[in-house]
């Protein structure tokens, strides 16, 4: 009898240790819910909740509300991993995050910052639901306030005026709301009405999308100023010209290979594009789109060509199929290309060459080759010490120098060694460079005798390991990266999206200042928790304009072969200007200057103004009307 009780009583026991471990689940996931949305909490002991607008819509589409017990543990988790990878949810999560006020008031009824809440009728005057500005609900709102006073008129009282605004008439209420109205609802629907036709058009682009939700989210004052912006910006969303075309090559061994060229022109308001080349196997439309996006509006493109592994002769092939297509759309007074990933000066000679073949020899069609290819003697060089001259100029205005602090460098190209070359100069302690398969560390710090060295090995197809054969005091770490090297600034100089959350939390025990060297080099999160931390961020829109200004000065000064120390100067003084703007433009509209993402919007904002405004010079009846307010003087 005792044998046979005893499977039912392991029964037993087990479905009530099971019991306990899903509630001790679901209560786990519950407090990771309420840790990642710390702003969405219960009002009223549970009686009513705020939620973000993304939420809502995610419930009421899946009948499943995220914040309640429904479904399994593992449909809640499913729901959980689903939600939080939602594109709309994300903006809408680093938007919420980003504003500089935070709090929800005792009695809400809006937030400051970037979201307005709005009021909707409840059910029998029992359930206050919030809604967020981001659905741009301004019908919803008119009609909420024509019901409270048709209330009121009707003497007919309300549990919702009477538990949240008991020492307020109603004609406060109704002021407060159109006041909060005015001055945030605009911001944050014409903000989120030109990123949610981006995502309609574009759904696929996540790197292009990416890139559109930072702009518009530095732009939201600019925009909100004047209605005509948000014009001037739909438009500037749409390239004026994407060419993508087909590269036929053939190797060595005589088999015909077949790859995609691409080049996106977004705007010529300032006057000829000028933009990157990169060969590289990830690239695609929404990358090239992106990087001439993120490139103050002008034009980028390349291939998924690798040149890794490839002869001179596969390289000299393919570039001239290349060529063979977009040498028609080039010239000094159309489109400049430029280095970039993948492509340097070997793959510069190649196309120019090519150039020539079909178009004639032209003085200035090609930017950064050599001094004899129409390129002045630190065009190369340009884009790396901007970015020093940059930071040097932040630490500046802190009363600080670059001399003995220690800087992460991310990547291995041009621009990071000419990083390395001028942090070395300005005797700062570089300690890192990286590679697709890990970074290397010298605690001693480079010095240009080791930068020669790591240029051989590059230059030979090594591996950075082979450096730390070679000096005891270095390590090389496979499948990791440099930010998790205590540094005081850093420099991600290697692609897009390289710093993603956990990196930036590392970043943030000693980083102060991060200078973005490669373009969109932070993830959202990433990009929350520099701000959180108070790291002063230089956007690479700014920062590493140094190539763009080089190819600047060519065309203005007629390509003089200037000595390398008149260029530098030149050089930095450009690169003043460029910063002084940037800050400029954030303190004229409200931004602190001591605020961490302050270059970010200034920057941005910089950028949009001088191209708005020679679009208004030119009378360009498309993109401005002809009567058009500038907003504040001399930004751009």
């Amino acid at each position: 009898m005792m044998g046979s009780q005893l499977p039912n009583e392991d029964h037993d026991l087990s479905k009530a240790q099971t019991g306990k471990r899903k509630k001790k689940v679901v209560k786990r996931w519950r407090e990771e819910w309420a840790d990642t949305y710390k702003w969405a909490y219960d009002v009223k002991d549970g009686t009513a909740r705020i939620f973000c607008s993304v939420c809502r819509e995610y419930g009421r589409k899946h009948r499943r509300n995220p914040y309640g017990n429904e479904g399994s543990r593992n449909m809640q988790m499913s729901a959980l991993e689903e939600h939080n990878n939602s594109l709309l949810h994300k903006e809408a999560l680093r938007l919420q995050q980003a504003s500089k006020e935070k709090i929800i008031v005792d009695k809400p009824i809006y937030v400051k910052g970037d979201f307005l809440l709005l009021i909707q009728p409840y059910v029998l005057n029992l359930l206050p639901v919030v809604l967020s500005g981001y659905a741009g609900n301004l019908l919803a709102t008119s009609f909420v306030l024509s019901y409270l006073m048709k209330e009121n008129e009707q003497g007919k009282g309300n549990q919702f005026l009477t538990y949240f605004f008991s020492d307020s008439t109603l004609s406060d209420v109704i002021s407060e709301i159109t006041l909060g109205l005015i001055s945030t609802a605009l911001m944050s629907k014409t903000a989120g009405s030109i990123v949610e036709a981006a995502l309609r058009r574009d759904p696929h682009e996540t790197e292009f999308i990416q890139s559109v939700q930072e702009v518009v989210h530095a732009l939201e004052r600019v925009i909100s100023k004047n209605s005509n912006y948000v014009n001037i910006m739909e438009r500037l969303l749409e390239p004026e010209r994407t060419i993508i075309f087909r590269v036929p090559w053939v190797d060595d061994r005589g088999e015909t290979h077949v790859n995609r060229g691409f080049r996106v022109h977004f705007n010529q308001t300032l006057g000829p594009c000028r933009g990157g080349l990169r060969f590289h196997p990830l690239m695609n439309l929404s990358i090239a789109k992106f990087l001439s996006f993120e490139q103050t509006w002008w034009l980028f493109g390349g291939s998924d060509f690798d040149p890794k592994g490839k002869s001179d002769n596969e390289i000299m092939k393919f570039c001239q199929s290349f060529m063979n297509e977009l040498y028609r759309y080039l010239g000094p007074d159309k489109d400049l290309p430029s280095e970039e990933m993948g492509v340097g000066t070997r793959e510069m000679g190649y196309l120019y060459g090519q150039y020539r073949r079909l178009a004639g020899y032209s003085q200035g069609s090609f930017t950064g080759p050599r001094v004899n290819w129409s390129g002045s003697s630190l065009r190369t060089e340009a884009t790396g010490y901007g970015l020093v001259f940059f930071a040097q100029l932040m630490l500046a205005d802190m009363n600080k120098e670059l001399k003995g602090l220690r800087c992460a460098v991310s990547g291995s190209g041009k621009i990071s060694m000419h990083v390395l070359e001028k942090l070395i100069a300005y005797g700062a302690l570089p300690i890192t460079v990286s590679d697709s398969k890990g970074y290397l560390v010298d605690e001693d710090g480079f010095d240009f005798m080791k930068i020669s060295f790591l240029r051989d090995i590059k230059a030979q197809n090594r591996s950075l390991r082979d450096y730390s054969k070679t000096y005891a005091r270095s390590k090389y770490y496979d499948e990791a990266k440099p930010w998790n090297e205590r540094c005081d600034v850093a420099f991600p100089c290697a692609s897009q999206n390289e710093i993603d959350q956990s990196d930036a939390i590392n970043l943030v025990t000693g980083c102060r200042i991060l200078v973005e060297g490669s373009n969109m080099p932070c993830t959202p999160e990433a990009v929350d928790v520099l701000r959180k931390a108070n790291v002063l961020v230089a956007p690479s829109m700014a920062a590493g304009v140094g190539g763009v200004i080089a190819g600047e000065l060519e065309l203005k000064e007629c390509n003089l072969n200037w000595s390398p120390e008149d260029f530098e100067s030149k050089l930095q003084e450009a690169m003043k200007q460029t910063y002084q703007r940037a800050l400029k433009a954030a303190t004229d509209f409200g931004y602190q200057k001591e605020s961490p993402e302050a270059l970010v919007h200034g920057a941005a904002i910089s950028a949009f103004l001088t191209i708005a405004s020679g679009a208004a010079k030119i009378r360009v009846r498309a993109a401005l009307p002809t009567q058009f307010s500038m907003g504040p003087p001399e930004v751009a």
